[in-house]
């Protein structure tokens, strides 16, 4: 499939998340893919996808996946749910992202 396409797709389908956690206002955005979630973060660039790993930071082929792309198309737009979560989820959150990548 079309990288464009791709992308508007996962915008189109609300698959960006933030989310957001009290009182700290920590912000954690995750990308909903075909098989996990990948956490995304703009500053600095990074993705959990292996795409990312692979083209962007070993080949240096590309800047950004497309989980990246999709992203800074969602915030542009105003297209993505928020949720709201305690510090103490944190932890728990992050690793229960991390073991579910393929």
């Amino acid at each position: 499939m079309e990288e464009r396409l791709r992308i508007k797709l996962i915008v189109d389908r609300n698959a960006v998340k933030r989310h957001i956690f009290l009182p700290s206002n920590i912000e954690v955005w995750t990308v909903v893919g075909d098989e996990c979630d990948y956490l995304v973060n703009e500053n600095p660039l990074f993705c959990t996808c292996k795409d990312f790993y692979y083209l962007c930071l070993i080949k240096k082929r590309k800047r950004m996946c497309y989980h990246l792309k999709a992203l800074s198309l969602a915030k542009r737009k105003g297209k993505y749910t928020t949720y709201y979560f305690n510090d103490e989820e944190l932890n728990l959150f992050i690793k229960s992202i991390l073991s579910s990548l393929k």
